[in-house]
C-alpha cells in the first residue's frame, strides 16, 4: 500500500505531461477538512490570498474577505509603490492589469484603467523575473544543501531561495520589492501548516487532515535539521537571523500557496501570484515564448489555474507542442483575458475548484475552504482513498490490466491508486472499475 503522504510527496516532482496539466500545488494531493470554526469565517464567491509582507514584518490583523470582484482602492502602501516601480524597471509596464490594494481583499490584480476585453494579453512574465529551483541549485545555497536536499525537491530550493533573497536585505536582493510584498506568517492564519499544535488539533478534529498536516509538518521540520547541520560551514551563505526552523515553514507556506507550475518546474512568478480564485473564472495561464518583433506566441488552455507543460506556438498557427521548440528563447508566464472587465476590476483565476480540487486540498493549500454554504462545503468535500493494486504474483495480472483499462480506469490504475472520494454519483462511477475487479 502507500500512505497518502507517499503519494503527496511523489507529487512534488513534476513530470512532463504534453496532454495534461499539472496541479499547481507542490502537496498535489494534500489534505481537506471543512473546519468548524474556519467556515465560519470563510466569505462567498472568491478569496484573498490576504494583504502580503514577509515574515519577519510586524503583525497585522487578518483582512477580512469580501464578496465583491471590485472595490474602491485603499491608500497604497510604500512596498506596493516600489514594486510597480521595480515592475517597470524591469520592463513589465502592461497596462491591461496592475497591483492594487483593495479593502476586504489586500494587494491583488485588478484591470488596468481602460479595462480589457475578451482576448487580451494581460500580462507576460519573463523567466528572468522568476524564483526557480533550477536558479537556487546552481546558486551557493544550492550548493552548499546539494547532500541533503535532492534535486528534484522543488518546494524545498524555493523555500531556501525565498530566504536567500530575503537575508540579503534591500540593498543587495535585486528582487527586494516583490520579496517585501510577500504575506507574513501571522498574515497567512488560514495555513494549516503554520498552526501550533493545539489550534490545529482543534481545527482539524475527526479529520484525515489533522494527521497529514502533523506528518508533513515533522517532516519539514526534520529536513530543516538535515540543512542545519550544513550551516556552520557556510556561515556567509545562511545568516541565522533568517535562516531558522520558523523561516523554513513560512518560507514553505509561501511556496505552497503561491508557486506555480511552469514546465516541469515550480516557479515563484512576481504579479501573476497577486490573482485570486475565483471559482469557474474564464482567465487562462499559459506559458508564451518571444518571437520575431518581440510578440509572444502563446498557448490558450482550458480556463483552470494550470499551465501547460509546453508552451505552444503563433496565436495564427504552429502550435508548439514540444520542450525543444523553446530552447534557446526566453519563456514567459502569460495571462490571457476570458473575458472583459472593467477598469479597476479584479482579475480573477481559477485555483482548480471548478476541475479537480476537493475542499481539503484547497484549504491546505491556499487557506480557505471554497464556498459560503452547507451544501456547498458537502459538495466541495471529499476524502482521499488508497485502492490496493494488483498483486505483480497475481497470475491473471495481465488480464487484470487489460480489464481495467477496458472498464475506464486511469492509467497505472493496476499498481494502486488514490482517488479522492466525493458524494457524487461520477465519483460511484470513477470507483467502480477497482471495485469490481476487487471482487474478481
Amino acid at each position: 500500500s502507500c500512505s497518502l503522504l507517499d503519494a503527496l510527496r511523489r507529487c512534488q516532482r513534476f513530470t512532463h505531461s504534453p496532454t495534461r496539466p499539472r496541479a499547481r500545488s507542490p502537496f498535489d494531493l494534500m489534505l481537506r477538512c471543512l473546519a468548524p470554526l474556519y467556515l465560519l469565517s470563510t466569505a462567498a464567491g472568491a478569496y484573498s490570498l490576504d494583504a502580503p509582507r514577509h515574515f519577519v514584518a510586524a503583525a497585522s490583523a487578518r483582512h477580512a474577505r469580501g464578496t465583491v470582484a471590485s472595490a474602491a482602492p485603499a491608500a497604497a502602501p510604500p512596498e506596493l509603490a516600489s514594486f510597480r516601480a521595480w515592475l517597470s524597471e524591469s520592463g513589465i509596464a502592461s497596462e491591461a492589469v496592475e497591483p492594487a490594494k483593495l479593502p476586504g481583499w489586500g494587494v491583488c490584480l485588478v484591470a488596468g484603467p481602460d479595462g480589457v476585453a475578451q482576448g487580451d494579453t494581460l500580462l507576460s512574465i519573463p523567466t528572468a523575473l522568476h524564483l526557480t529551483p533550477s536558479s537556487v541549485a546552481a546558486g551557493p545555497v544550492g550548493a552548499a544543501v546539494a547532500r541533503v536536499v535532492p534535486s528534484d525537491d522543488h518546494s524545498a530550493l524555493l523555500a531556501l531561495g525565498l530566504l536567500e533573497q530575503l537575508s540579503r536585505g534591500e540593498a543587495n536582493c535585486s528582487s527586494w520589492p516583490y520579496i517585501e510584498l510577500l504575506p507574513s506568517g501571522d498574515e497567512m492564519v488560514g495555513m494549516p501548516l503554520l498552526w501550533a499544535d493545539e489550534e490545529r488539533a482543534q481545527l482539524l478534529s475527526g479529520s484525515h487532515l489533522e494527521g497529514c498536516v502533523a506528518q508533513a509538518r515533522q517532516q519539514l521540520l526534520e529536513q530543516w535539521a538535515a540543512v542545519e547541520a550544513v550551516l556552520p560551514t557556510h556561515a556567509e551563505v545562511f545568516p541565522r537571523s533568517v535562516f531558522n526552523a520558523a523561516g523554513y515553514l513560512w518560507a514553505h507556506a509561501v511556496v505552497l500557496s503561491r508557486a506555480l507550475p511552469f514546465g516541469e518546474e515550480l516557479h515563484l512568478i512576481p504579479l501573476l501570484d497577486l490573482a485570486n480564485h475565483a471559482a469557474g473564472s474564464p482567465h487562462a495561464c499559459s506559458i508564451g515564448v518571444s518571437g520575431e518583433g518581440g510578440a509572444v506566441s502563446e498557448r490558450r488552455p482550458r480556463p483552470i489555474f494550470s499551465f501547460c507543460t509546453a508552451p505552444a506556438g503563433p496565436l495564427l498557427g504552429g502550435a508548439v507542442s514540444e520542450a525543444w521548440q523553446v530552447e534557446g528563447k526566453e519563456a514567459a508566464a502569460v495571462l490571457t483575458a476570458g473575458a472583459g472587465a472593467a477598469a479597476g476590476e479584479q482579475v480573477f483565476i481559477d485555483y482548480g475548484e471548478a476541475g479537480w480540487r476537493s475542499s481539503w486540498e484547497m484549504l491546505y493549500t491556499y487557506g480557505f475552504v471554497p464556498g459560503s454554504s452547507v451544501e456547498e462545503w458537502i459538495a466541495a468535500g471529499g476524502r482521499p482513498l488508497f485502492f490496493d493494486g494488483v498483486s505483480p504474483s497475481d497470475e491473471l495480472l495481465p488480464q487484470k490490466r487489460a480489464l481495467l483499462a477496458a472498464l475506464g480506469a486511469s492509467e497505472g490504475a493496476a499498481d494502486g491508486q488514490w482517488l479522492d472520494l466525493k458524494p457524487t454519483a461520477d465519483q460511484c462511477v470513477a470507483m467502480a472499475p477497482l471495485l469490481r475487479l476487487a471482487n474478481l
